[in-house]
């Protein structure tokens, strides 16, 4: 199901074919290079499933973006709750990768249709 929709990119919800995708983008040392690590391929199919029963339970979640040239799964990105415990929580953070350096999302992003 599609979320948003720009020029160039789409964001939507996880398909079944996502998997090889996500597990390349979640072996980049520089995507997780705050967080824990690269995701090994049984840790990227559960944070996939993590991200659809969040969807379901919530309404919103981290999504797939797609190139529209290429319907080529490039990033994810969205919204989540922190799930532990800090001075600012509870709140909403924007969940996004650091595949920027790889794809020029930001550019793609501004140019959203009305």
């Amino acid at each position: 199901m599609k979320i948003l929709e720009t020029q160039h990119l789409t964001l939507r919800t996880w398909e079944d074919n996502d998997l090889d995708a996500m597990a390349e983008i979640n072996q980049d040392p520089s995507v997780f290079q705050y967080l824990l690590g690269p995701l090994a391929r049984e840790e990227t199919h559960a944070l996939i499933q993590q991200c659809i029963n969040y969807q379901e339970a919530k309404g919103f979640s981290l999504y797939a973006v797609e190139l529209k040239t290429t319907q080529e799964m490039i990033d994810f990105l969205g919204l989540i709750t922190p799930s532990f415990e800090a001075p600012f929580t509870p709140a909403i953070e924007i969940g996004i990768t650091d595949m920027l350096q790889k794809v020029p999302l930001l550019f793609y992003a501004m140019h959203l249709e009305t």
